[in-house]
């Protein structure tokens, strides 16, 4: 307890020096917040914009015994289309009524078609097939602007990105048709009723091409069976565990004797997403610079500091401090001053993180979305950036410690007579 007193104690006699350090570590604590953050931002936007529109995620995947390994290897399309998941409706419902289950959906191949409207053909766009039952798998992430999305119909519909509007001059109730092949290979063709426009919650420039379908158009176009598809995605119940719901999703698929794989979706790549992750890494590597010049500085006024006091420290000398004590009381000087500069730094990245997002700024600049991974402007935040940047600060404290320390605490009793004299 004495020696926390003494610290507080000391950090208030030399509060100039503490200030310097504590401002210093504070700039360095908010700057890398703010790099961090906007770097999770990016992520959240992506994930919650253009990923999901092109690759749509959830808490696990079910897929077909052998699938994973046979996309991992590169196989071709007709050897994976042999291990999808037959009688997905039923086994979808099982896993749908388990108490550790939020919710599940059957996530559908994208085909590249044609669209044929107003007498002319627009090339190479990506389709998806949606359940207006599972439609939160797209509702989630998307906004109509025009029309309204699919209902419980047998008619075949789709809806476009409100970017192909003007350019095709269409609306919604109008008729189009589909032209391109199915997943393995045959020519389709296929009358369908346009549905309305979405627009994407965080927008990109080449979302403009992707498009939705119903079931009832799906199911004519893609080729497979109607109680056929490719994986299952499950999202779980809050505070329920990834590797334990596949344990007991894993038992429950054995005993019914289902030839099934459960996935964490942490464990599946996207290849999408790694250019944010790319750019996370450039901005960690620039955080890192930042705390070793802001290491540098720290060490550098530190030592400074005590070289400054050697009449206090050979005093404690001579009331018996050793060099346990003495070590503790400057280290616990060190820390509180960096750990609570970068409490404040971290508090005041937090003011600006609210500010900007309270803002709800949005950019229609295609290489600006491409930048911060949508049209919305947002800083994130995630445990991993808090726990960096606290980490930074006890590394900061030990490196000064282990640097500086050491040789300027070796200050005999008989310097705090001569400081005196």
């Amino acid at each position: 307890m004495i020696v926390v007193k003494l610290a507080l104690r000391n950090i208030l006699a030399h509060r100039q020096r503490s200030l310097i350090t504590a401002v210093v570590v504070g700039l360095a604590a908010f700057v890398v917040f703010l790099f961090l953050s906007f770097s999770d931002g990016e992520m959240e936007n992506a994930e919650k914009g253009f990923l999901a529109i092109l690759s749509p995620s959830a808490d696990l995947a079910v897929y077909g015994r052998g699938l994973k390994t046979a996309e991992d290897e590169g196989e071709d399309w007709q050897r994976m289309s042999a291990l999808s998941i037959k009688g997905y409706p039923s086994i979808l419902a099982g896993i749908q009524s388990l108490p550790f289950v939020k919710r599940a959906c059957a996530p559908t191949t994208a085909l590249s078609l044609s669209v044929f409207a107003g007498g002319r053909k627009y090339r190479d766009f990506l389709f998806r097939g949606v359940d207006p039952a599972q439609g939160w798998v797209v509702t989630d992430f998307i906004r109509m602007t025009d029309g309204a999305f699919f209902d419980v119909s047998d008619t075949p519909q789709v809806i476009l990105h409100r970017g192909t509007a003007s350019t095709m001059k269409i609306r919604p109730g109008d008729k189009v048709r589909i032209v391109g092949k199915d997943l393995f290979g045959q020519v389709v063709v296929q009358d369908a009723v346009l549905a309305g426009f979405y627009v994407p919650r965080q927008d990109m420039p080449y979302l403009v091409d992707h498009g939705f379908m119903n079931m009832a158009a799906y199911r004519l176009i893609s080729g497979f069976a109607p109680d056929e598809t490719m994986s299952l995605f499950v999202d779980l119940t809050q505070g329920e565990s990834r590797s334990s719901a596949v344990q007991k999703l894993t038992g429950w698929a054995e005993d019914r004797g289902l030839d099934l794989e459960f996935w964490d979706f942490k464990d599946i790549p996207r290849s999408a997403f790694g250019i944010y992750e790319l750019l996370r890494i450039v901005f960690m590597a620039a955080s890192l610079l930042i705390l070793g010049v802001t290491s540098l500085g720290i060490m550098s006024v530190v030592s400074v500091n005590l070289f400054d006091r050697k009449r206090e420290i050979g005093t404690y000398s001579c009331l018996g401090g050793g060099a346990g004590f003495l070590i503790a009381l400057y280290v616990l000087e060190i820390l509180v001053v960096n750990l609570g500069a970068t409490l404040a730094g971290v508090a005041a990245g937090l003011g600006v993180r609210e500010l900007i997002n309270a803002l709800a700024l949005t950019t229609e600049d295609s290489g600006f979305q491409l930048l911060v991974g949508g049209s919305g402007i947002s800083l994130g935040l995630s445990p991993g950036t808090l726990v960096f940047i606290v980490c930074a600060a006890l590394g900061i404290t030990a490196l000064t410690a282990v640097t500086t320390l050491r040789a300027r605490l070796s200050v005999p009793p008989l310097a705090a007579l001569r400081e005196a004299d």
